[in-house]
């Protein structure tokens, strides 16, 4: 996934642009599976005007992306974030059952649901939010704010497929996130992930199906290959081999580009050299307990003597929240998933740690300067608090200031 990351515009009299006519900033990020990447950026030109896309974008988001037709170039050749990553299993299908079933037992499942998933989709749908609530808060405020577009790289279905229709209309009407730079394959089924949720004891099992071709390194060439300088790009660390290719080529062709990636996979080798080519690093609980450390804050001192070339290294650690190290200063935030007398009711966790990456990087795009780590880390915090206590993604978005 990437951001497009415009001039600062005046927002106070214009209305929220659908198709901004000059953009700066890019961010680019990596998706769940080798094939779905979210990007934060600026393409300097139209790339595809195939019928299959011009066709999708006409038929069924017209209002609901930011097309990326017939923009201009921006003279100033300011950066931006992408975000880039493999196949993210765009639906999930969640059972709910009493508990969890013996071998060969039949079992009545309780509740049922089918909704789009996906790391980086989970990301932007969250991040498109909070863009959204900046955006209003600078016109309410009469105040001077970018226009930061979200855009999806990741290989989808066939462009004419009901799982393709469903993928896009996932993100809502008016939708921020483009789509534009997908790329569509033959089949008609999108990656998908089936959870079996047990009611007794909160347990998961996940089963994984993805029969689409996992995008090459040279089709992620040509999806960036109109990005410019200076974007961010966020990976999510999976197919790690291709993955570091895709990171290298993104030094020698975008030097000012910023990378973060994400460190999930317990036992996926080949994560800790993505870790080592990134600015910043989001490590999971659980790879980290798989490496023998006892808390996120060890987990981050012992990395950073990996990723020298890292700012920021952040680890969540699910129900005692997440921290942060700033290597270079040696700056260390601790913040709790609750303040002392707040009750939490675990709902739904799926996408909780997708979320906390959504704040983190609104936190790093829109608010560099006015908030310091401890601020930054604090909101992403509450914001995959708040999710974990409802089902899916909808309404995240703090109501008040942010």
């Amino acid at each position: 996934m990437y951001l497009d990351l415009p001039r600062r515009v005046n927002t106070a009299s214009n209305s929220t642009p659908r198709r901004p006519a000059r953009r700066a900033n890019c961010a680019a990020g990596y998706g769940t599976d080798y094939g779905t990447h979210t990007a934060l950026g600026r393409p300097n030109r139209a790339r595809d005007n195939s019928p299959a896309r011009s066709e999708l974008r006409d038929a069924t988001i017209q209002n609901q992306l930011c097309h990326g037709d017939n923009r201009e170039r921006d003279e100033d050749g300011d950066g931006g974030t992408m975000t880039e990553g493999h196949y993210s299993y765009l639906i999930t299908v969640k059972a709910t059952v009493p508990s969890a079933p013996d071998y060969a037992e039949k079992f009545k499942i309780a509740r049922f649901q089918i909704r789009r998933g996906g790391n980086c989709p989970n990301t932007l749908e969250v991040l498109q939010q909070l863009l959204r609530k900046e955006q209003e808060q600078h016109q309410h405020q009469q105040q001077r704010g970018q226009v930061i577009i979200p855009y999806l790289i990741s290989c989808l279905p066939a462009a004419g497929s009901p799982a393709t229709h469903r993928i896009i209309e996932s993100f809502g009407p008016d939708a921020l996130v483009d789509i534009t730079k997908c790329i569509y394959r033959a089949e008609d089924n999108p990656a998908s992930s089936y959870i079996i949720r047990s009611e007794s004891t909160g347990s998961r099992t996940l089963v994984n199906y993805n029969n689409l071709a996992e995008m090459t390194l040279d089709e992620f060439v040509e999806a960036v290959s109109d990005v410019g300088d200076g974007s961010w790009f966020h990976f999510e660390g999976r197919i790690p081999v291709t993955t570091l290719r895709c990171m290298s080529h993104l030094r020698r062709s975008t030097p000012n580009a910023r990378i973060s990636v994400e460190v999930e996979k317990p036992g996926r080798e080949g994560l800790e050299q993505l870790a080592a080519e990134a600015d910043v690093v989001f490590y999971s609980r659980a790879w980290a307990e798989s490496k023998g450390y006892q808390n996120a804050q060890q987990c981050l001192r012992a990395q950073s003597g990996v990723a020298r070339r890292a700012s920021h290294l952040l680890c969540t650690w699910g129900s005692e929240g997440a921290s942060s190290l700033s290597p270079a200063s040696g700056n260390a935030v601790s913040c709790p998933a609750t303040v002392p007398g707040q009750a939490i009711r675990v709902v739904d966790t799926v996408g909780a740690g997708d979320t906390f990456i959504a704040g983190v990087l609104f936190g790093l795009l829109c608010h560099p300067q006015d908030w310091d780590m401890e601020t930054k880390v604090r909101f992403a915090v509450q914001l995959a608090t708040s999710k974990v206590q409802q089902e899916g993604l909808r309404d995240l978005a703090p109501s008040r200031d942010m």
